[in-house]
């Protein structure tokens, strides 16, 4: 990653404690670019500097370099993983303990249908198996606050 870009997106880190370390070069040059051109700024020592007068814009960069897309069992193969393979493993595990809880955390849940198709699983597979569990469903995203689902005998 070019030098100024880093800084860029290690201003970003240092402020918001976003870590972009993991994305592809390009992905993040693409769409840092996208907010270059909508401030008006000519290259990313400039764009440093706006971000530095504008706090706004913080909000602004991280909605373009986080994934916006929403939907119930967005990822199709996923979800499929989850309700043949996960879910049937902490099943056969509660069953062989004493512990009635599940505690489950969706991070990066956007506006939070990943939890809710988690728990219509969770509440498929349970009812499948005549089993009462206490369900906590833990949601968070980094542009809203932290919610907590908390399910109890969801049939």
């Amino acid at each position: 990653m070019k030098d100024d870009l880093k800084s860029v997106i290690n201003y970003l880190k240092e402020n918001r404690g976003s870590d972009f370390s993991g994305y592809r070069t390009s992905m993040i040059e693409r769409r840092v670019n996208q907010r270059l051109s909508a401030t008006s700024c000519k290259t990313y020592p400039e764009y440093l500097l706006h971000l530095k007068k504008q706090s706004d814009e913080l909000d602004h960069l991280i909605d373009v370099l986080t994934i916006n897309v929403s939907r119930f069992f967005r990822d199709t193969l996923a979800f499929e993983y989850i309700a043949d393979r996960v879910l049937p493993e902490i099943v056969y595990q509660k069953k062989n303990t004493a512990d009635p809880s599940l505690r489950i955390w969706s991070a990066g849940c956007s506006m939070g249908e990943e939890p809710y198709s988690i728990a219509i699983l969770i509440n498929e597979l349970f009812e499948k198996e005549e089993m009462e569990i206490d369900i906590n469903l833990f949601a968070l995203h980094l542009m809203r606050l932290s919610l907590k689902y908390q399910v109890r005998n969801l049939s």
